[in-house]
This record gives C-alpha cells, sequence and structure tokens, in this order.
C-alpha cells in the first residue's frame, strides 16, 4: 500500500502541489479509487442441494467441467461443512459469520437476523465494495436488500405468488411462473420430471445469464473492487433439468444409496421426522411401492445430476466472460452449495441432518494470484465464510464474527485452522472429528417430540457411511461423554436440555380412555396412541339425543395417510378405513335404535373389518390391512390425532351428506385397544 505522498509522486506532483487549490482533495480521491481497483473482486457461486460427493474431484462420472477447472485452478476444502444445513439458517450463517445460536435461525421460519449483527455485503461496503446478488438469496422478507447495491431476484422455483425477477421474466414470454412447475405426466416419478419449457426460460439459465449479462455489459467495470453473489435454485427439489442434461445419467448405472434397512429405528427421532417433512407423498410412495425403490432414487439421482451439469454450463459461461475482460485471476472465486441432500441415502431425500449428504458440502477457492492449487483437510464450514473473505480483502473483522479466518490454510501457511467443527440445526448440535461425529438434540421446540435424550455418534474410520449409531453403546460412553462435554463448552445454554444419562423410553399402554370432545393433537401433553402396524378395537355406549337418533363421528383417528372412523350416517353405523390415502366405508344395513346401544368396531392386522351393534355384528369388510408401519422411529408429527365425538383433520369423510361435525346424542365408556 503507497502513502499518499508516493501515490502524488507517481503522478508526477511534488510536495509544493499540495498546496494548490483543489489539488488536495483530487489527490486524495484518486487515491482511493487506486487503493479500490488493488482489492480483488470477488464472485460467489453457490448451488442449493449439492453435497460434497456429487462433485467431479469426488465422482468421475459428473459432466462439471467449470467446478472441475475450479477444482484444478484452486484450493479444494475437502472436509466443509454447512454450520446450518437448511436453506435459511445456511445463508445467514454465510452473511453474519455467526452460529444459529446466535443470529437465531435454525430452520425456514421466514424471519431475520437481529439488528446489530454482521452483514457480509455492509462490511464489504465499508471496504470499498459494489455489492450485486443474483438468484435466490432466501432473505425474509424475499426483496430484503440486505446491504446489496443490487438485486435481481429469482428466489424460489416454484412460488407462483412471488412476483420476482424471474416471474417477470417468464410473463414477457406468456408463461405463468406456477404453472410451470404442475407439469408432470402421470407415469412419472412424483416431483422428478424433465422441464417442459424451453430451457432459457429455466430458472438456472436465467440466473446464469443475468449474472453473465452484468458482466458482458460491462456494468461493474467503474464500481471498484466488486463482490457477485450468483446464486441458483437447482438442484433444489423439484428435480426438472431440461431433458438432454439428464438423458446421460439416466442410461448410467449411478451410485446406489447409502441405506441399510431398519438403520432409522436405532437413531433418533428427529431422522424419521426429517424423512418425512419435505416431500411426504415420495416417501409414502416408496413405501407403498417398495418394489419401485430402486428406480425412483436412480430417476431423482440422474435429474440432480442433470440439473448440476445444467447449472455448470452457467457457471463455464460466467468464468469465461471475466477470463475475455482480463479479470478471472484478479476475482476470488468461492463455490459452494448451502447444503446437500441425502437423495436415497439413510431412508431420508432432504436436508436438515448432519449426516454426510446432508452437511458435507464442496468449497472451492480460486485466486491465483495467493493460492496455489491444491487440496487441504483441515476443517472448515459456512461459519467461516465472512472472516475469510474479509480477511483476504484487508477489512477488519466485527468482534461479533464466531467463525474462523480460513486464509492461513488457503495459503498454505497452516495445514489447519480449527481441530473440531460444530454444525446446529433445529437446535440439533453435532461436533466433527477426525474421529467422531456426535450430534445431540437441544431444541424446546422437540422436547415434546423427545422428552429424552438422543444421539448420534459415529466412528467415522471404521463406520464412514453412518449406519451404526454408537450413541447408547455403553463401550463407547466414554467418547460419548467427551463429546457431550465439548458441546457444552462450545454452547454453555445447552446444558438447560441436554442431560445425561438418557433414561428408557416410558412403555407404551394398550388401552387408552376418552370422553366425549377429546381431541389428541400431534403436539399435546397426552401423546396419542402409536397406531400403526397394530389391531384396533374402539368400543363406546350411545345415548340418542331426545329429539332423535344418534348421529355424526364417534371415533376419528387420522394417521396421515392413513387413519379410520367409527360414524353413524343417516341413520346406520358406518366405518371407514383410510391406507395410502385411499377411503373405504362399510355400511350397515340395519338403522341403529332409538334407544341407548352398544358399537364395538375392529380393524384386525390382516385388514379384517367388523363392527357389532349391542353384541350383534352388523358390518364385516376387508380394508386390505391395517393400518401401516412406515420405516423410522414414531414420533408425534406421525402418530397423527384423535377426536372423540367429532371429525377431525384427514380422518375418513363419511358423512358427506349432512356434513356432521359433533356427534348427536351422548358417548360414553368410549374405549381404544391396540395389540401388535
Amino acid at each position: 500500500m503507497k502513502t499518499r505522498r508516493d501515490f502524488l509522486k507517481t503522478i508526477g506532483l511534488g510536495a509544493a502541489a499540495l498546496a494548490l487549490p483543489g489539488c488536495a482533495s483530487a489527490a486524495k480521491t484518486l487515491a482511493t479509487k487506486s487503493t479500490m481497483k488493488k482489492k480483488p473482486n470477488i464472485l460467489f457461486i453457490c448451488t442449493d442441494y449439492q453435497a460434497f460427493v456429487d462433485s467431479p474431484t469426488e465422482s468421475s462420472f459428473l459432466d462439471m467441467p467449470a467446478q472441475e477447472r475450479l477444482s484444478r485452478e484452486g484450493v479444494v476444502c475437502a472436509r466443509h461443512y454447512s454450520t446450518a444445513p437448511i436453506c435459511m439458517p445456511a445463508r445467514y450463517t454465510w452473511i453474519t459469520g455467526q452460529y444459529p445460536h446466535t443470529h437465531g435461525e435454525y430452520d425456514n421460519r421466514g424471519k431475520w437476523i437481529p439488528d446489530d449483527s454482521p452483514v457480509l455485503m455492509q462490511e464489504l461496503k465499508k471496504a470499498g465494495y459494489y455489492s450485486i446478488g443474483v438468484g435466490k438469496m432466501h432473505f425474509h422478507p424475499v426483496t430484503r436488500m440486505a446491504g446489496f447495491d443490487r438485486r435481481i431476484i429469482a428466489d424460489q422455483k416454484e412460488a407462483g405468488w412471488l412476483d420476482d425477477d424471474f416471474a417477470k421474466y417468464l410473463k414477457v414470454h406468456g408463461i405463468n411462473k406456477n404453472r410451470i412447475y404442475k407439469k408432470q405426466g402421470p407415469d412419472e416419478f412424483p416431483r422428478i420430471y424433465d422441464y417442459p419449457e424451453d430451457e432459457k426460460l429455466h430458472i438456472d439459465y436465467y440466473v446464469g445469464d443475468q449474472a453473465l449479462q452484468v458482466i458482458e455489459k460491462n456494468e461493474l467495470d467503474d464500481k471498484g473492487p466488486w463482490f457477485m453473489w450468483v446464486s441458483f435454485n437447482g438442484p433444489h427439489s423439484p428435480w426438472d433439468p431440461p431433458a438432454k442434461y439428464s438423458e446421460p445419467y439416466k442410461k448410467m448405472k449411478l451410485p446406489g444409496c447409502n441405506y441399510k434397512p431398519g438403520e432409522l429405528d436405532v437413531k433418533p427421532a428427529n431422522h424419521t421426522f426429517e424423512r418425512y417433512v419435505y416431500s411426504r407423498n415420495i416417501m409414502d410412495y416408496v413405501d407403498q411401492h417398495p418394489e419401485k425403490r430402486e428406480p425412483l432414487f436412480h430417476a431423482m439421482r440422474a435429474a440432480h445430476y442433470g440439473n448440476l451439469t445444467f447449472i455448470d454450463r452457467q457457471v463455464e459461461k460466467i468464468l469465461k466472460a471475466l477470463e475475455k475482460k482480463g479479470e478471472l485471476d484478479d476475482t476470488i472465486v468461492i463455490y459452494t452449495a448451502d447444503h446437500g441432500s441425502c437423495l436415497g441415502d439413510h431412508d431420508m431425500i432432504h436436508k436438515a441432518t448432519h449426516l454426510e449428504r446432508s452437511a458435507h458440502v464442496p468449497f472451492v477457492v480460486r485466486y491465483p494470484k495467493k493460492i496455489k492449487p491444491g487440496q487441504v483437510n483441515g476443517f472448515s464450514g459456512h461459519v467461516d465464510l465472512l472472516p475469510t473473505l474479509l480477511s483476504m480483502v484487508g477489512a477488519p473483522i466485527p468482534d461479533s464474527v464466531e467463525g474462523t479466518d480460513l486464509s492461513p490454510m488457503l495459503f498454505g501457511q497452516k495445514k489447519s485452522v480449527q481441530d473440531v467443527l460444530f454444525t446446529e440445526i433445529r437446535q440439533d448440535t453435532s461436533i466433527v472429528t477426525d474421529d467422531w461425529k456426535l450430534s445431540v438434540p437441544s431444541r424446546s421446540w422437540f422436547e415434546t417430540l423427545r422428552p429424552i435424550l438422543e444421539g448420534d455418534l459415529y466412528d467415522l474410520k471404521k463406520d464412514p457411511d453412518e449406519q451404526n449409531n454408537l450413541f447408547n453403546d455403553p463401550k463407547y460412553a466414554d467418547v460419548r461423554d467427551m463429546l457431550v462435554a465439548r458441546i457444552l463448552a462450545f454452547n454453555p445454554k445447552l446444558k438447560e436440555t441436554v442431560k445425561m444419562p438418557p433414561p428408557p423410553p416410558p412403555a407404551q399402554p394398550d388401552e387408552y380412555h376418552f370422553t366425549q370432545g377429546d381431541f389428541l393433537g400431534t403436539r399435546t401433553e397426552k401423546e396419542p396412541p402409536h397406531q400403526q402396524d397394530k389391531s384396533i378395537a374402539v368400543s363406546a355406549k350411545i345415548t340418542p339425543p331426545e329429539d332423535g337418533k344418534a348421529a355424526g363421528i364417534i371415533f376419528n383417528s387420522n394417521v396421515y395417510p392413513h387413519g379410520y372412523t367409527l360414524a353413524i350416517q343417516d341413520g346406520k353405523l358406518v366405518m371407514g378405513v383410510k391406507r395410502w390415502n385411499k377411503d373405504q366405508v362399510f355400511t350397515a344395513e340395519a338403522a341403529v335404535p332409538d334407544t341407548a346401544f352398544t358399537v364395538e368396531a375392529q380393524l384386525t392386522r390382516e385388514g379384517k373389518v367388523t363392527v357389532k351393534q349391542d353384541g350383534k355384528t352388523v358390518i364385516t369388510g376387508d380394508a386390505g390391512g391395517c393400518i401401516p408401519k412406515q420405516p423410522g422411529r414414531l414420533i408425534r408429527p406421525l402418530a397423527g390425532e384423535i377426536r372423540v365425538g367429532h371429525a377431525g383433520r384427514g380422518g375418513v369423510l363419511i358423512d358427506g351428506k349432512t356434513k356432521e361435525s359433533r356427534f348427536k346424542g351422548e358417548l360414553s365408556e368410549v374405549v381404544l385397544r391396540l395389540h401388535v
């Protein structure tokens, strides 16, 4: 860095010139611009749903020359993790350099970071940078500038309500954004299909093309150093690349899923929750058609890889445009992803766990003026992005930043800058070391779902596939307790929720008593009984109202996408059973009496339906099976809800004619019995 006096000498002005009117201010302006131009530009490229293994350096079958070039000419951080592997928390972590327990966002809950949080774009602006964001930022609200000087917004594929720049672009071409993603053939797997329009109308083409135009139209030329964040929406679901990009992968024998049947039964319940919380219809489809599991996940992965190839073509154009302008080598280029996705690994599809395909993501840095090509094996995470970039451009790092400056590792001065790595998601906190990975739940939102402590512990050397959970194995109690202690030292607030050792889970009774009007929801204090893969028997005494016959819902249970209902419709007993969202209704021939009577209804494990009135069988039928047991640990959002004397969400609609929701009459002695 030259002093102001040195700078004046270089332009032929002596010390005496400082006294000339206006000369001092002009020299100061020139000096500022000169200093600014010496700072490197920053091109930050990210995808959505790309795991580390989805990189051409790790999977040679991938057609991704742009990322391959960046990896060849830059530094590959081989152990980089998404600090918070869900969209909004990951992005807030990038821009603040803080962990979720500090910036406050653990989920896509539609909120913004605290006002006193550092923001990357604002910190770069202080250092003289012009910043532009192109694509998906996933801020709240969607249009928030967050320190950008300009934004080109293409924030979601499917949100037709979002009138962003991409939606306006489609309107110019006579297309409604929302309708594009509802076109799907009847023979296609759920949410996996070829993009139905020209590829130039795809959101990932739009993002790449807009970034390309910014460069080619010289928008950045007079801005001094610039920061451009190019954020692609893919390969996030729906898996929808233009056909020509996925066709080669459809014909390949792709890597299979890292999946061991039954592994979710010995893992924490939050893994089961994540199995169903996004795109549940796909997992229901897999469970209903197990013979289609492998074809479905092959199709999903082919589309996933096709979308990555499509995105890579856009990245390639951006890099070539910078190279043509002679600016590529003056630009710090970073390529990463907000998080990965399981795509069938561990019997899950999406994100939000600390497992490798969810949390371990690519992170490549190219800056040939200071960084030699190669690979580094020290830990790094999204929380480290802000301090690293500020350090590399000579800007101060705010005291509230919690991430680590990676530049000594990137520049080859150190092999590592941290010996462990922490991740947080939905307040599940994890620690990764060279040998172990451990996670414990620590969120009050889950306390009603998981009243006891659960966790994961994996021996990464012996079990890199993370299939064998050692958390409750007494042989590894010392390792578990040591790692839990490190987590508590990392975030002392967790001491209030993390308690060791875990007590055994309470046994589930096989008989439950109800009164009229009872409602057991999915998050009530009294847990609804788990009814999957069990014989079910409901009994009740019914007293008609004084002014007529009893009518309405007697007992309704929704265990989505399954359920059953016992009711009186049009004066007759009715039993309805829902399996895989298909209703079957069985109706008695004779009417119910005007006087008090008893009713008993049974659905056996084999699917046999029997209803008795005062001990006499009035209904028989075959539902094809009981409420199916789907994989994983049952937790309340999967247990469904029970309503006594009124209808519930998702139950079998068998009173469609009268639309009665409240029972007319009196219900007593209502009992539910379960038998394995």
